[in-house]
């Protein structure tokens, strides 16, 4: 269990690593599935890059956040996840399908999402 976490906490360091190697940007969100989840993993990593939270690596919970825009990493809750998503994402999805996947869990409903993008993007 324990080489699945340091491998999981590893995975977007490798990411971020590769891209800038390849001198672009980019952003990554991970969630969590509670809030101190996503605090002590955004605090062990930026720890191991010899940062501050909120550098490179940041969190955002409910009521708090580190980091912003100029983080390269991010980690949040599903919930945090979610109203972004539904917030910023979905003005045209149909409310049908946003109904029944407020019956259902995180992953069914980024795949709603990510689904209704693909066919859009197809279609234009």
């Amino acid at each position: 269990m324990l080489d699945f976490v340091i491998n999981m906490m590893q995975v977007p360091q490798f990411v971020l690593d590769y891209m800038w190697g390849k001198g672009e940007a980019c952003k990554i969100v991970c969630t969590q599935p509670r809030r101190i989840s996503a605090t002590s993993v955004a605090e062990r990593i930026s720890f191991e890059k010899g940062e501050n939270v909120g550098d490179s690596v940041g969190y955002k919970i409910r009521l708090e956040s580190k980091g912003g825009r100029h983080s390269s990493i991010i980690f949040c809750t599903n919930g945090i996840l979610l109203r972004v998503l539904v917030s910023k994402g979905t003005d045209r999805l149909k409310p049908e399908a946003l109904r029944k996947a407020a019956k259902r869990d995180i992953s069914d409903i980024t795949h709603i999402i990510v689904d209704h993008f693909c066919i859009q993007h197809i279609i234009e």
